[in-house]
Order: C-alpha cells, then sequence, then structure tokens
C-alpha cells in the first residue's frame, strides 16, 4: 500500500471533521441558549429588593439565598458563558478552515456544491472524491 490514503479513508476524514464541526455547533448552541437563560434571571433579580430570599440550584441541589449574594455569582456565570462561547467561535472557525484545505487538498466535492477551491480557467484532472 502506498503513502496515499485512499478514497475511503479520505471521506471518513473528512465526514469526522465535519461532525467535529456539527459538535461544536450543537454545544455553542446550548451554551447560547443557557447565557439567554441566565441574562433572563439577572434582569430580573436586579429589579428585586436585595434582602429578599431566593432559591438556586447549585449541583443539583435547592440552595436558599439572598439576590444581593446571588446576583453577583450569576453574573459571573453569565460572563464565564460568553468566555467559553467566544472559545468555541474560535475553534468552530479553525475547524471550518480546516474543512475547507482538507476538501481543497483532495479535491473533495459535496453533492449540489462547487468544488473546493474551485478556478473556472485552471482544469484539473477529474481525480475528485465525491461526498453525498
Amino acid at each position: 500500500m502506498s503513502g496515499q490514503p485512499g478514497k475511503e479513508e479520505i471521506i471518513q476524514h473528512f465526514q469526522l471533521l465535519c461532525n467535529q464541526q456539527r459538535q461544536l455547533q450543537t454545544k455553542l448552541a446550548e451554551i447560547r441558549m443557557e447565557r439567554g437563560e441566565h441574562d433572563i434571571v439577572a434582569e430580573t433579580l436586579k429589579n428585586v429588593p436585595a434582602e429578599r430570599k431566593c432559591w438556586r440550584l447549585v449541583g443539583g441541589v435547592l440552595t436558599e439565598r439572598k439576590v444581593s449574594e446571588v446576583l453577583p455569582a450569576l453574573e459571573n456565570q453569565v460572563t464565564g458563558l460568553a468566555n467559553v462561547m467566544s472559545s468555541l467561535e474560535q475553534q468552530m472557525n479553525i475547524k471550518a478552515k480546516d474543512i475547507t484545505n482538507y476538501r481543497e487538498k483532495h479535491q473533495i466535492m459535496i453533492k449540489g456544491q462547487a468544488p473546493a477551491g474551485a478556478n473556472p480557467s485552471a482544469k484539473k484532472q477529474n481525480a475528485g472524491v465525491l461526498v453525498q
């Protein structure tokens, strides 16, 4: 066997890259929803007296606290979620570049899309891989 990967290996690796990108997108969507929920709760608690009793779920345990204790922790969580979202977006951009480079390197064509790096004036041999 030569050092060149076969068509099946190329397709499998391409699908792996696409699945990894999909997982990042799914995780980002989950965190966006969670951050939205945290934002709503934080905005609601800002309009409540600081000494008022409230309940917070911590690690599956419901705890009783005052708004003045919960609000700063909640705002820290919102900031942390924003940082995680930023990191995931960077990872998605890197993964998208990896996928594009892999498509161009192996001349992968997806049904219904133009070939990666398509240049109408430059014709190459038809040895690409078609992924459905």
